[in-house]
């Protein structure tokens, strides 16, 4: 019901002109006219100015892993005012929002980011999607049909790191002759008379052509391929044979088209030689007329282990390495100064990795030690007949043990021998080992880094740390070092001017100290001035410097105690170079975030956050 207001419009009237007639009416007097018969839910609130709220850009889309920041306005009467927002997101687990309007893209999806002023909002739709499509791979490429037959055509969208996208995009299909071929909207392709003609695949700029060829019926009955199981590595090539019979008996001369449904993940040409591109699995066919048969292909590209240097990273998978960023001496291992992931230029394969400033070196099943970089972009064999269990790479030096004895070698020299110890870590200006449980450092102590109680001075000959304490490894950065117990307990002492020591200052430590926060932390790495661990469940945290974002948090600011690292993937390994960091995911992903300014996160860029090496 509609109640009418004595009085209201010479009210307006009066707010808006002004009245000054002490007879007339007055807003005073307007209300106390109405009585109890207006309601305070009725009254227009006349003092208060109408605010609203404006988000720009109102709708926005970020890649996945990505950054961008929003700004809201507060209007009150149409003017901006001064007055403190609160941000959210109606799904924080796609977009997160930070109090000052930064939104970081998790999962592909939506999410309406929101900035209130008290119960008025402002609204922005956030789009959470992959990198823009470079191109587009397409299978079939070529068939032969039977009339009425049907095939679909399978859609595989690359990137410009030559990377898949994983989430959707529109795709159209057109047929250049619907007389021969139609083709769906959901890429069905039937033929439909004998001839000729070309699907069309568009997504976004990109396309691709499939040939089809209508035929009647062939005489041909059966197909069989040989091998009809390969695994490859990735780059690795299988020669399949396919053959034609009738009757039971071969067909000479039948002409096959071949084909893969997952070109992402092997090619074959048209003689049937397949070519591994990516880890899955790929079903190759060759058809004669409307006959085939197909093979399965297992292409393996789980990595093993990984390792970051000072500004590049290498891993294995089934043995073979492959490296990524800095190449200007060849610590890639190949000779082109690309900084794309790719293969180390070798048929050697490597059970273990090592990576420093600006060498690599891996380790054969046989205890070898191959390394390459600091000028040489081939793998060189480390001489002296040695035998191997386990390298560590550092600024310069790269050691090795060997029984119960560790070596040291530089690019110059051949290996000497530094002492009984069974692991060791090798860092800018001093080195750390273990032999039984005590941990002994040498080298620069200037800021403690050798944890001997004690600041200053230059230690030629290994010393005992300090504080008693019974260690299973230890790791060492540019100034300060870490360590894990028998009991599992992690340490670091030593330089600590961005909090890498973890202890909640920022106070240089002579001797070994407890991580601070309550995170039960292990598999300890560090960087120059960072460290990160992985807890029991495989959860990554960091503290330390963290400009560039390399700390995988999402955001930059230096962290004096552990913090989870911003991302629900789980890590088995982990690994601290300069001003980046890497991890292993349980299934064996390469992930890197921090610093990117020469490739050596593999993702074309830094990032505050983990990212799945592209391109590999």
């Amino acid at each position: 019901m509609t109640r009418t207001l004595p009085g209201l419009v010479a009210l307006v009237a009066c707010a808006t002109l002004g009245c000054s007639d002490p007879g007339g009416v007055s807003p005073k007097n307007v209300i106390a006219e109405m009585g109890s018969d207006v309601g305070t839910a009725d009254a227009p609130d006349l003092g208060s100015p109408v605010i609203s709220v404006v988000v720009e850009p109102s709708n926005l889309a970020i890649e996945r892993g990505r950054t961008a920041t929003l700004v809201a306005q507060v209007l009150a009467d149409g003017r901006e005012v001064a007055e403190a927002v609160t941000w959210s997101s109606s799904e924080p687990g796609i977009v997160e929002v930070t109090p000052t309007g930064v939104v970081i893209g998790h999962e592909f999806g939506r999410a309406v980011v929101s900035a209130a002023v008290g119960d008025v909002r402002g609204e922005a739709t956030v789009r959470v999607t992959g990198p823009p499509v470079d191109r587009i791979e397409v299978s079939p490429t070529s068939r032969q049909m039977a009339v009425g037959s049907t095939v679909t055509i399978n859609v595989v969208l690359i990137d410009a790191q030559n990377a898949t996208i994983e989430d959707p995009r529109d795709v159209s299909f057109a047929s250049s002759d619907e007389a021969r071929v139609t083709v769906t909207a959901d890429g069905l392709v039937t033929a439909v008379s004998e001839g000729g003609a070309t699907v069309t695949t568009r997504v976004e700029a990109a396309s691709a052509v499939s040939e089809f060829v209508v035929i009647g019926e062939a005489g041909i009955d059966r197909v069989e391929i040989s091998p009809v199981t390969s695994q490859l590595l990735r780059g690795e090539t299988a020669q399949l044979i396919a053959t034609a019979y009738t009757g039971g008996a071969t067909v000479p001369g039948a002409v096959f088209v071949w084909d893969s449904d997952a070109s992402a993940v092997a090619t074959v040409d048209g003689t049937g030689l397949v070519t591994a591109v990516t880890q899955g699995s790929a079903t190759i066919t060759a058809a004669s007329g409307a006959i085939e048969a197909g093979a399965t292909v297992n292409v393996q590209f789980a990595f093993s282990e990984i390792a970051a240097g000072h500004d590049f990273a290498c891993g294995l998978v089934g043995g073979a390495a492959y490296c990524w960023g800095r190449n200007d001496v060849g610590q890639l291992g190949r000779a082109d100064t690309s900084e794309a992931p790719g293969a180390v230029a070798t048929s050697l394969r490597f059970d273990a990795l090592a990576a420093g400033a600006q060498r690599a070196c891996g380790l054969t099943a046989a205890g070898a030690a191959y390394c390459w970089g600091a000028g040489n972009s081939a793998p060189t064999l480390v001489g002296g007949g040695h035998v191997f269990s386990a390298l560590y790479a550092g600024y310069q030096l790269v050691c090795g043990v060997e029984g119960a004895s560790l070596w040291c070698w530089d690019p110059a020299s051949s290996p000497t021998l530094a002492g009984s110890f069974q692991s060791a870590a090798v860092g800018q200006t001093h080195r750390c080992a273990v032999s039984g449980t005590s941990a002994s450092c040498w080298g620069s102590n200037d800021f403690g880094q050798l944890g001997i109680n004690a600041f200053g001075g230059s230690y030629p000959a290994p010393q005992p740390v300090s504080g008693g304490f019974q260690f299973s490894r230890v790791v060492v950065g540019r100034d300060h070092s870490c360590g894990t117990t028998t009991s599992g307990a992690s340490l670091c002492w030593g330089a600590n001017e961005a909090g890498q020591v973890g202890d909640g200052s920022t106070t240089d430590r002579p001797t070994p100290l407890l991580l601070s926060g309550g995170a039960s932390v292990g598999r300890l790495t560090v960087g120059i001035d960072h460290s990160c661990g992985l807890a029991s469940d495989g959860a990554a945290y960091c503290w330390g410097r963290n400009d560039a974002g390399l700390l995988g948090t999402g955001a930059n600011g230096a962290v004096l105690v552990p913090v989870a690292v911003a991302t629900s993937v789980r890590f088995s390994q982990i690994s601290a170079g300069d001003r980046f960091t890497c991890a292993l995911s349980l299934d064996g992903d390469p992930y890197c975030w921090g610093l990117g300014d020469r490739g050596q996160l593999g993702v074309g860029g830094s990032s505050a956050m983990p990212t799945r090496v592209l391109g590999l």
